[in-house]
Parts: C-alpha cells; structure tokens; sequence
C-alpha cells in the first residue's frame, strides 16, 4: 500500500507502529523520518515521530520533536498531547500539566486531552483531582455510556481507588474492565488489569480467581508472542507476570529486555505492586537507577535547551 500512495502519511504512521510493535524501533523511526524529509511542517507527522522517539527511550529526541509540532500547531488535540507526555517523560510534570491546562482550555470537549490529564494526576498521586476531573469527563450516571467508555470510567475510578488504599473496591472497578473478547488479544491495559485484579485476589484469599486471572494473562502474553509482538510495553507486561508467579530471576531478566527496548518509567516501577516481590533486589534497584540517570541527563538538555538554568 505505501509503494502504491508513498505520501500517504496515515499508511507511514500505522506501518511504523508496526514495526515498533514488533520490536524495530530503527526501522519505525527511519520509516517516518523518510515522510518528515517531504513534509517536514507536518504537525501529525511530528508527533508520530515524537512518540516513535518516546517509545524507543529517545526522550531528548521526543521532547525537540513534539516542541516543533506544538509549534506549528499548538491547539491541536494529539499534538497536545504529544506535548505533554514528553514533558512527562522528563518527570516535569509542571510543564506538563501546564501543557494540557491551556490545551483543554482551548479544547474543552476534547475528552482525549482530559484522560491524558487524568493519567498524570494519577501518577503524581492527586487523588483528588482526579475524582474532579472524572465529574468532568463521565455523567452521574455512567451506565448511559457504551459498554467500552463505561470499561473506560471504571479503569480509572479503580486507579483512584488504589491511590485512596481501596483495594476491594479497585478489584471490584478492574473485574467491570474485563472484557472477555478484548482479553483474548493483547492489550495492555487489559493485562495490566487482569494482573492487578489476580494480585488483590490472591490478597484476599480468592486464590481459585486469582489463579484464573493469571492463566487467562499468560495466555494473551503467549499469543501476543507468537504474532511478533517485541515491544518494550509487552517486555514490562511478562516481568510482571513473572514476578507475580514468583520467578524473579526471570523477571528481572526481562524488565532489562524492556528496558533495552525503551521503557523508561520509572514512577512505574515504584507504585506497581505486581513488582514487590522486585523491590529489594540488586538487580531491580540498579535498572531503576540507570532510569533515574537517563531521565536526568535527558532533563538537564532539555532545560538547556529550552533556555532554563
């Protein structure tokens, strides 16, 4: 299809995507860089590009690029976005929620832009503000909604829930994400899901659910496997499968695999409890601090970049 429209530049983004998927970030990032060569203003481009950047652990590289979109097009909804995630990257989570402020003031019925600022909220553990910012995304009622923006609510009404130490009531919110179709294919979200509901199971001694849970996320990791998915976010989605079934040498060993990849969250290897069997091991602590190192570097030529001291 790109040999037969080569400046279609929806079938370069959804191609590049694939190759990241598959665990090519060289070609994905030479595949869109080949389309910014001939649209090089192109403000959807650059984001893609940023983002291809982001996954890949390039953070200098996906903060330059998703400064020149915002540049070009500030008021766009994705370019946005794209903004602010590379500041949130950095951990400058300021800039960040500076970046989606004016954006959902200029955008007020983006509800993308709301959910990618609910997301930071929720990492930067404001439990608060984001029970706010849910009034202002979902209705009183939620059963009103499709059946998969309902799934949506109760995703981070259980995030909310584990900021607040609810943990039965962010089991019972994960269990309504659980979507018996959507579980058979890889989804991240929806394995981290399954996981974290198979974790509090076990915790309250529903170890039959628990088991179950567990088997029906290997299950997706393994075909998720065969079909070539290599990517950094599936890498983070085994470890913590390993480190719930108690292999942590085998957990560690592919948290380095995601880290090879570009996983670069370090926020998330601190809250995740499907990793606590980790916590006090050399190994965990020593790809945790070379994250640490690598967001700090990548910070200190940002802000000389930007012109900050």
């Amino acid at each position: 299809a790109i040999a037969m429209d080569p400046l279609n530049e929806v079938l370069t983004v959804n191609y590049a995507g694939n190759l990241q998927s598959r665990g090519d970030n060289e070609g994905a990032i030479q595949s869109i860089e080949s389309m910014i060569r001939l649209q090089s203003d192109h403000a959807g481009l650059l984001s893609a590009y940023s983002e291809v950047k982001l996954k890949s652990g390039d953070l200098v590289g996906a903060w330059e690029i998703a400064r020149q979109a915002y540049q070009y097009a500030p008021e766009n909804v994705v370019v946005i976005n794209t903004m602010a995630g590379a500041w949130v990257a950095l951990e400058q989570y300021a800039e960040a929620e500076e970046t989606w402020i004016a954006g959902i003031a200029r955008n007020r019925k983006s509800v993308e832009l709301k959910l990618r600022y609910l997301t930071m909220l929720l990492m930067t553990d404001r439990a608060d503000d984001a029970e706010r910012m849910m009034g202002r995304i979902f209705p009183e009622d939620v059963t009103v909604l499709p059946e998969g923006f309902q799934r949506t609510y109760h995703y981070y009404q259980g995030l909310i829930s584990s900021l607040r130490g609810e943990y039965p009531n962010m089991r019972d919110h994960f269990e309504r994400v659980i979507d018996p179709e959507e579980s058979k294919l890889y989804d991240r979200n929806q394995v981290f899901v399954l996981t974290t509901a198979a974790l509090i199971n076990r915790g309250m001694g529903e170890l039959e659910t628990s088991e179950k849970q567990l088997a029906t996320a290997e299950r997706v990791l393994g075909h998720a496997r065969v079909n070539g998915i290599d990517n950094q976010e599936f890498y983070y989605s085994v470890a913590s499968l390993f480190a719930l079934r108690g292999d942590t040498e085998k957990s560690i060993q592919t948290l380095q695999q995601a880290y090879d990849k570009g996983f670069r969250q370090r926020w998330l290897l601190e809250v995740d409890g499907r990793l606590a069997a980790l916590r006090e091991k050399p190994a965990f602590v020593a790809i945790k601090e070379r994250i640490a190192n690598d967001i700090s570097q990548s910070t200190a030529v940002v802000q000389l970049s930007a012109g900050k001291q």
